[in-house]
């Protein structure tokens, strides 16, 4: 049945990209994808142009063609996969209007995962956020997941535009299609879209509640506000934007206007308020080895008077690397000098039992089976000025549980996390 459904879908999903003849845009990579095309498509958006783009991570073999023929998410139940058919088949024969732009995001959790999306969709921009190790269950090491998660960009046609993180070394350099356009982001001095700097800002409590960054575009230097998030690694989903709406001709100004709209999807930095005025960073949509590292830096960073905890869960898919990226994740913990860490789950275990190899005291250090007990261990110790990161991998860890238990005003800030959407 998956099979005839997926044939249908990629049937009709083609007449209609025949038809309409819309601006694609791929958006792939092992970090960020969501974030990324859900500021893309912020970025684009506005009166004179409507954009359609992937809804949550409905992203792989039957939710890319889905989203072709029908704006949402995944259907729930037979009425509604009958509906979006119908959608679809109306959408394929009728003159109905259809969105000028498609910013799709592309999954890719095996190796061969891209060439059926980009064989169907064949955008003229693709974007590729990072080929960091992930899913080596399934890829097995680093350089196939660079390999697969290349092609939105190395399959590209001649004129098209491939906007690339430079910061990423392992697709920096690497060779293009003759004629296609390169357009650079990252921190990077050699960026196009550059970041130069950024910095906190704070609530009536001197916690933060979000950052202002500084962006250099042609020459000029510009800020631009990022409410209820914080992180290095949160800007590039707005370098990526600016740099595909460059690559359309648009105005820069007018890119980080509508960039205005942009919020960063849930689980992903998000900033709240904890119970005893303590901050809660909400990373808990999922968790690759360079998201952690990510993350715990920025705890790191965070110019508070007090504590900084870390809840980590596992991290999923790692295959033969796994007990290696956990050990690499306690080292960075205790280098780092976090006050407390709190693991989940066996393997994550790992990580305290390398974080105390490498100097943390053991009596900061803490392992526990779910999500609910951490919240019990890092509950008596939230106080005016302590921090809270927590993340791991979602259906591993599930994380977001202990988030709620831990805010300030659930009945407001539940909806803004993971499970609520």
């Amino acid at each position: 049945m998956k099979r005839f459904v997926r044939s249908v879908f990629r049937f009709l999903a083609r007449i209609i990209l025949y038809r309409a003849h819309p601006i694609v845009i791929a958006v792939a990579g092992s970090v960020g994808k969501t974030a990324t095309k859900d500021a893309i498509a912020a970025g684009l958006a506005g009166v004179a142009r409507s954009v359609r783009k992937t809804e949550g991570n409905f992203n792989a073999e039957i939710g890319v063609p889905a989203t072709i023929m029908s704006a949402g998410g995944a259907p729930k139940g037979m009425s509604q996969w009958l509906s979006l058919l119908w959608r679809g088949v109306w959408q394929a024969i009728s003159n109905r209007r259809y969105p000028p732009v498609l910013v799709l995001e592309l999954a890719a959790d095996h190796p061969g995962d891209l060439d059926p999306l980009l064989s169907l969709l064949r955008p003229t921009i693709g974007v590729l956020t990072s080929a960091a190790p992930e899913h080596l269950e399934f890829f097995g090491d680093e350089a196939t997941v660079v390999e697969e998660e290349s092609l939105v960009v190395r399959r590209l046609p001649p004129q098209g535009f491939a906007v690339i993180n430079i910061d990423d070394t392992r697709i920096a350099d690497m060779p293009m299609t003759p004629l296609v356009k390169v357009i650079s982001y990252g921190w990077s001095s050699t960026a196009m879209i550059r970041a130069v700097s950024y910095s906190l800002t704070n609530d009536d409590h001197a916690l933060p509640d979000g950052m202002v960054v500084k962006i250099s575009v042609d020459g000029s230097t510009i800020p631009i506000a990022l409410p209820g998030v914080l992180g290095r690694h949160q800007v590039y989903p707005l370098l990526a934007a600016i740099a595909v709406g460059r690559a359309l001709g648009d105005d820069v100004m007018s890119i980080i206007q509508r960039l205005s709209a942009y919020t960063p999807p849930p689980g992903r930095m998000r900033l709240f308020h904890g119970r005893d005025r303590s901050l809660i960073i909400d990373d808990t949509y999922n968790a690759s080895p360079e998201a952690v590292m990510a993350a715990v830096h920025s705890l790191h960073e965070l110019a508070i008077p007090g504590q900084r905890i870390a809840v980590l869960g596992q991290m999923s898919e790692l295959g033969a690397m796994a007990a290696e990226w956990h050990d690499r994740i306690g080292h960075e913990v205790a280098q780092l000098r976090i006050d407390y860490l709190v693991t989940v789950g066996p393997l994550a275990d790992r990580i305290g039992k390398a974080a105390a190899a490498s100097g943390m005291p053991t009596d900061r250090i803490t392992n526990v089976t779910n999500a609910e007990a951490a919240a019990a261990v890092v509950q008596p110790m939230l106080a005016p000025g302590v921090a809270v990161l927590l993340k791991g991998s979602r259906f591993a860890s599930q994380l977001e549980k202990a988030v709620a238990i831990l805010l300030d005003n659930p009945e407001r800030d539940i909806l803004f996390l993971v499970h609520g959407h």
